[in-house]
């Protein structure tokens, strides 16, 4: 296998991608890759680990013989190997392990039955100061924070604060006529006809500078009509939280959602964060 930039490496004794799965799956293992970090047995931002197993093997290949099961295995109904706690962990983190010299870095966690079977770091959180991952580093976790804003408008849906149903324009009476009535649910499963982006991520913008550029843009269709993945959507849905809230989104959705849940190190600028614990590109 040869990357772009990399000398040619054999990949030959990686561990069985579908014999992992295999394992994890008849395990009962929840397998989830860290996003945030939280201590003990708090909740976790988690994101599928097959997915990220996937992405990393992407572009390249691996043959290897199915191993043979040991003649003293415990055996599952099934017939299959059943794997200690301790195996299944080191087997992943061997995994693991052996991926990370084809660019993978992050921070794991992998749960069975309630107990960890690993949490661990690979690589470098930061490249330019060598700093490395480890189990409490935090990073950006993108358009998850997506799922914050809707089980936020679900909550205020249950108290009755307000109607998935409800047209924007409740909340926001300029809202222009082909905008006006699109609904919060449309929002919310991207049929709102908004753009994908209303400006660059890391651009500083008002709240009214942004509201003011979202309503003045052209729609991509009708309000129901096609589905369009849009980032200013779930901006306007953030700031119907705050209008609702009075306060800042992540203040909002800090004492909604993350304290009751105990993640007490996820967010923006609220958590106490030490410089050496963000990941950085």
């Amino acid at each position: 296998v040869k990357k772009r930039g990399m000398p040619e490496r054999k990949v030959s004794n990686l561990f069985p991608v579908s014999r992992l799965i295999r394992d994890m799956s008849h395990e009962g293992l929840a397998p989830s890759v860290i996003m945030t970090k939280e201590g003990g047995m708090r909740p976790r931002i988690i994101v599928g680990f097959s997915l990220i197993l996937s992405s990393l093997l992407a572009g390249f290949s691996a043959q290897t013989e199915k191993p043979k099961l040991p003649e003293t295995a415990a055996v599952s109904p099934r017939g299959q190997q059943s794997l200690s706690d301790e195996e299944l962990g080191r087997r992943l983190d061997e995994f693991i392990t052996r991926v990370q010299p084809f660019g993978f870095s992050g921070g794991v966690s992998i749960m069975r039955r309630g107990k960890i079977v690993l949490e661990k770091g690979y690589g470098l959180a930061d490249r330019a100061k060598d700093v490395p991952f480890t189990a409490e580093t935090a990073f950006d976790i993108g358009s998850n924070t997506k799922d914050f804003t809707k089980l936020a408008i679900l909550q205020l849906a249950e108290k009755g604060k307000l109607r998935l149903d409800d047209p924007i324009s409740k909340f926001f009476p300029t809202a222009p006529k082909d905008k006006a009535d699109i609904t919060i649910s449309q929002v919310m499963d991207h049929t709102a006809g908004f753009p994908l982006y209303s400006g660059r991520d890391d651009e500083a913008i008002t709240r009214e500078g942004f509201l003011k550029r979202l309503f003045t843009s052209k729609l991509l269709s009708l309000p129901g009509k096609e589905k369009n993945y849009s980032n200013p959507g779930y901006s306007l849905l953030a700031a119907i939280i705050e209008t609702i809230f009075g306060q800042s989104w992540e203040q909002a959705v800090r004492e909604s959602i993350f304290k009751p849940a105990g993640m007490t190190e996820t967010g923006y600028a609220l958590p106490k964060w030490n410089p050496e614990q963000i990941a950085r590109s």
